[in-house]
């Protein structure tokens, strides 16, 4: 990352480069004035939606872009069943109750098997949403899934492989949140 570039940079422009692709139209804008100039408006309510505490720092960058936006969250945890086998449970949501008229951001700062995202979008579909309305905008992924063809995916980039344990992206670009927040994680 450039010295002179902030943290916030890539989602920023992740944010910014989604909302001029959502359900907008062409409107002719007249300046005070007089000159007239072409511009965007929206045909749909916008909703940001974080993915646990990695889609926090999208929420914030968001929230100074579309001022007043309706926003939720959800929380989707990793078990483990009595065989032994990984899987992702919905562990908690708060959603605007008019959530199937929004078109949805859902933000996340990694995505390594896709399957939280997949538990998330699943959940979003659950209480009306259309996944045709739903966009995953997140930093990098390892794998784009098929389960859900119409959800739109926005990223910066694309990586190869993911650890088989942590379900972390390799080499990736580490803890986000950590570099976000400026702190290190120590393994004891």
């Amino acid at each position: 990352m450039q010295k002179n570039v902030g943290q916030e940079t890539f989602p920023r422009i992740l944010i910014e480069d989604v909302l001029g692709q959502l359900d907008a139209r062409a409107v002719k804008v007249t300046t005070a004035n007089g000159h007239v100039a072409t511009g965007l408006e929206r045909r749909s309510p916008v909703c940001g939606v974080k993915l646990g505490d990695e889609g926090y720092p999208f929420s914030v960058l968001f929230h100074q872009v579309e001022v007043g936006a309706a926003e939720g969250f959800i929380h989707v945890n990793r078990a483990v069943d009595q065989h032994g086998r990984c899987y992702w449970c919905l562990e908690d949501m708060d959603l605007p109750a008019s959530i199937a008229s929004h078109k949805i951001l859902l933000f996340t700062a990694t995505c390594g098997t896709g399957e939280r995202e997949c538990k998330a979008i699943e959940a979003l579909c659950g209480v009306g949403a259309m996944e045709k309305d739903i966009t995953l905008v997140s930093i990098i992924f390892v794998a784009v899934c098929s389960r859900f063809p119409q959800v739109r995916i926005v990223t910066a980039a694309i990586d190869s492989s993911v650890d088989p344990h942590t379900e972390d992206v390799i080499p990736g670009i580490g803890n986000f949140m950590a570099r976000y927040n400026d702190y290190v994680r120590v393994n004891v």
